[in-house]
């Protein structure tokens, strides 16, 4: 069984100073700690807010990072595969000459 991707805990009550308070159920099943940074996203069409511990996010941007590196590793490699011959600079082999056209004055 695979895990659901929104999960309801609780409804709370947000206080004067703008505070409100994670249910215990969330803090223990995400290991939030007393003091840890959390980042508040606007949901989407501003119909709700997401919080996010900001060590997850950083190890999102550090994967990603890595990956992009990656990335334009494979794109530097497959580029210097690809040669592009200009003809202004190519070399003709003696073999490859032809006479037919070389000897037009004899």
């Amino acid at each position: 069984m695979s895990k659901p991707r929104h999960k309801f805990y609780a409804a709370v009550t947000l206080g004067e100073r703008g505070q409100i308070v994670i249910p215990r159920e969330a803090r223990e099943e995400m290991e939030l700690q007393p003091g840890e940074k959390l980042l508040v996203f606007q949901g989407p069409k501003g119909m709700g807010l997401s919080i996010m511990p900001a060590r997850k996010v950083s190890a999102f941007i550090v994967e990603a990072m890595e990956r992009l590196s990656q990335l334009n590793m494979a794109a530097l490699n497959s580029e210097n595969e690809v040669t592009t011959e200009d003809p202004s600079t190519s070399t003709i082999n003696p073999g490859e000459v032809d006479t037919d056209e070389t000897n037009e004055d004899n």
